[in-house]
């Protein structure tokens, strides 16, 4: 056995900063549940990872540095449902992973799981593009998604998503293999993220402890090394403490689960708690509070009669007595509670006292504290007899009586009580303030370095604790080296529809020469500059019209190409040369809805303007009323790939009334969707939304609409059922964006067709003669306004599936 003063006071150093280090582990873990760290770090993690600074979108520099505070604390913002994020919590497959709803507004936990296995993270990222795309396969689907960004990821983000999807060779599982690998790096760096929080919560929780306790690093020191008895004591707790299996398989294992470590928080606490009291009876740790008194000395006249005198007598030997023999006997008995608990734990251990002594000292134990227990009690019961006759004779409140003098007089006698009655609190503030910062720079800088010693952790100084044992000779075998784990790779799991390899024929569905006519006539029609759009339409009287090619031109000039091209027919089908201007979209400032960023003084450069509310419509799963416009209306900006929101939607008054949810910009739909900040909104029409067919060009059925700039309009008429502006719609920002199977409505003034819709009307909702939705405007050229049909916005199998109209 290697015996050293300066060891052993290193021990006893390791042990006193293993026993706080536990009590810190274990409170930090508590308060860690209570908050859902976990829970809320792995929100954080999936935030950052699908939102991209989503809160800090034309946010100022105050507003920012106030959202940075509430990521560090780990608040959920309130918008955060409307993200995609939050969109990803709300998949069933993440919903139910949690225990359960959130119960209140200051609720921590059950609300979100704290564990996301990779697989279930890519299976549901993979399953939302697909549910917001369109195409024969989920590959197809996913590509429509990043396309046109359906799911409002951020520019960061959606590159990302983007350059993984690429490097998939149009293979589903390699791009849910490349999901996973995001996200273990990234829960990689939120490890680290959790350990640093729970790093400042320890050193935080350790710095109370300190300060409570009075746990001076460096008068622990000094005390154990000129106190032979006392650094004993504490040299045969820490080689008790060495041999225990349960913290050695649980905080002393650095490798041991975090759940596996908090299944023994309550166990462990009152087992820990047990330790540190003998630690800091032996120490002497503590304020000493309850000890503190205000000094008194009261002298009390009595009779001087025989039996007064005795009573006085047997008071003042009692108080005397006890505090004499009281010290003496609580350091006898923590003597043998701590022999008690050496030999308690080798039987734990199943390893029987390989000794008389130790035999003898079980034995003995029990005897001494039984008998320890029977003699303080009593002195106890004396004490306050004491204390209580005292305080009727004084009228005070004593709870130390310490020496009693009498002086004897012929008439009566005088009584000198000498005692300590209780600080009041503001005493004792005063009196810890004046020890921690008034007792000189040595005091808080054994506390500080406290706080630091905790904040490493109960692994830490447990492992310290077993080689300083094993060194000094009474320590436990190192534990054998664990095997090499095998590594398995398996593949990830199997998706469907996987598309066909390079080179396979893909039976497609036939098409009629009509179609066939048209797009022929687009590829020769490559050439010439001018050309908006080539389309199949219909041509003559009403109730008798014909199909013909249908192709609009920029000017004259582009029209004479067109028909030196062409003739007058290609393929036996007619043609239908209209000149008119390139289309723009309907937007103005000033009426009806509109971005609450146009609403700012100076308004950004990248103001959209506004437009007109189309209609109330309601969601699968949600009690609340959503309305519809177009993306570009609802949009703030002028970047249509993302989301950047939260969009805040005000009507002309400049109120808020609804904030941005859904939508995009896509090739044969320009709409979105905002959630009100009300309900019970009503519409005009009573029935759902229809298809827009040939025969309702063919019969020159009249639609209708309410536009915030044109008002209520009656009397268009539906011109083509399906255009593709191949020549692109002219948006806010300046760039031509190519849009399909729009429908068009015109009026008919003296034969010529004319724009029924003006700047402003843009999202207005578009219905039949018999009050039927039909679509959504979006803009117009010189002779027609061009509709989105509701019947690719709200198609059954479509990506806004879950939104039904409000009737």
């Amino acid at each position: 056995m290697f015996n050293n003063v300066a060891l052993d006071v290193v021990i006893g150093l390791v042990l006193v900063f293993l026993l706080y280090g536990l009590l810190v582990t274990i409170l930090t873990e508590m308060v860690a549940s209570w908050l859902g760290f976990r829970q809320r770090m792995l929100r954080l993690c999936i935030e950052r990872m699908l939102n991209d600074n989503y809160y800090d979108h034309g946010a100022g520099t105050s507003k920012k540095i106030w959202h940075a505070i509430k990521r560090f604390f780990l608040i959920e913002f309130g918008d955060f449902k409307f993200s995609v994020a939050g969109r990803f919590y709300a998949e069933p497959s993440i919903k139910y992973l949690a225990k359960g709803e959130k119960a209140t507004k200051f609720s921590f936990t059950n609300s979100k799981p704290s564990y996301i296995d990779p697989d279930t993270f890519a299976l549901t990222l993979i399953h939302m593009m697909r549910d917001k795309g369109r195409g024969d396969t989920d590959m197809d689907k996913i590509r429509y998604c990043l396309t046109y960004n359906t799911l409002h990821f951020q520019r960061e983000t959606i590159r990302g998503i983007r350059a993984m999807f690429d490097d998939s060779s149009d293979n589903i599982n390699f791009f849910a293999d490349k999901l996973k690998s995001w996200f273990n790096e990234s829960m990689q760096r939120n490890t680290g993220w959790y350990k640093r929080m729970m790093r400042i919560m320890s050193f935080v929780l350790g710095l109370g402890l300190a300060l409570t306790f009075n746990i001076d690093s460096i008068r622990i020191a000094q005390l154990l090394s000129r106190d032979k008895e006392a650094r004993g004591q504490l040299v045969n707790l820490a080689v008790g403490v060495a041999h225990d299996t349960l913290l050695a398989n649980s905080y002393g294992n650095p490798d041991a689960p975090p759940d596996r470590r908090s299944a023994i928080v309550d166990s462990s606490l009152a087992h820990v708690s047990q330790d540190i009291s003998l630690a800091n009876f032996v120490l002497g740790l503590g304020w000493g509070l309850d000890r503190l008194g205000n000094k008194v000395a009261d002298t009390v006249r009595v009779s001087a009669s025989p039996a007064t005198y005795h009573s006085l007598y047997d008071l003042r030997i009692g108080a005397d007595s006890v505090e004499s023999y009281r010290r003496g006997l609580r350091r006898t008995q923590s003597k043998f509670r701590a022999a008690d608990r050496y030999f308690r734990l080798q039987q734990s251990l199943n390893l029987k006292p390989d000794s008389v002594k130790g035999k003898e000292v079980l034995r003995l134990t029990d005897s001494v504290d039984r008998y320890l227990l029977l003699l303080f009690d009593d002195s106890l019961r004396s004490y306050e007899a004491i204390v209580s006759r005292v305080d009727t004779l004084t009228g005070k409140d004593y709870f130390r009586v310490g020496p009693i003098q009498s002086i004897i007089q012929p008439t009566d006698s005088l009584i000198i009580i000498n005692g300590l009655t209780p600080y009041s609190n503001w005493h004792k503030i005063r009196y810890w303030w004046h020890s921690v910062f008034g007792s000189g720079w040595l005091r808080l800088l054994g506390l500080l370095l406290t706080a630091i010693a905790l904040s490493l952790g109960a692994p830490f100084w447990f492992d310290m604790l077993a080689k300083i044992v094993a060194i000094r000779g009474s320590g436990t075998s190192p534990a054998p080296p664990k095997p090499p784990t095998e590594v398995v790779i398996t593949s990830g799991p199997v998706l469907i529809n996987i598309p066909p390899a390079a080179g396979v024929l893909v039976a497609q569905p036939p098409q009629d020469a009509l179609t066939v006519a048209v797009l022929n006539a687009r590829t020769r029609c490559a050439g010439i500059p001018g050309v908006l759009s080539i389309d199949a339409g219909l041509s003559g009287r009403k109730g008798s019209m014909v199909d013909v090619i249908e192709i609009h031109a920029v000017d004259a000039k582009c029209a004479t190409q067109v028909r030196t091209l062409f003739g007058s027919s290609y393929r036996n089908y007619g043609l239908n040369v209209l000149v008119t201007a390139r289309a723009k979209a309907h937007l103005r400032s000033g009426d009806t809805i509109m971005n609450d960023v146009c609403n700012q003084q100076p308004p950004p450069v990248t103001n959209n303007g506004t437009g007109t509310l189309g209609c109330f419509v309601k969601k699968d799963g949600s009690t609340a009323q959503y309305l519809i416009s177009c993306w570009h209306v609802l949009k703030g900006d002028w970047n249509w790939a993302s989301h950047g929101g939260p969009d805040i939607i005000t009507d002309g008054g400049g109120n808020n009334i609804a904030t941005v949810v859904d939508g995009c910009l896509s090739t044969d739909m320009d709409i979105g969707f905002a959630q009100l900040n009300g309900s019970g909104n009503t519409n005009s029409f009573t029935k759902q939304w229809r298809e827009v067919t040939k025969e309702d060009v063919n019969q020159h059925m009249t639609v209708q609409f309410r536009g915030s700039s044109s008002g209520s309009v009656n009397d268009p008429v539906i011109f083509n059922n399906s255009v593709s502006i191949t020549g692109g719609l002219e948006y806010p920002d300046g760039v031509n964006r190519v849009l399909t199977d729009m429908f068009s409505i015109t009026k008919l003034v003296d034969g010529t067709p004319t724009p029924p819709s003006d700047h402003g009307d843009s999202g207005s909702l578009v219905l039949d003669a018999n009050n039927v939705p039909l679509g959504i405007l979006v803009g117009a050229d010189e002779m027609f306004t061009y509709v989105a049909k509701l019947s690719n916005i709200l198609a059954k199998d479509g990506i806004y599936k879950e939104y039904q109209l409000s009737i």
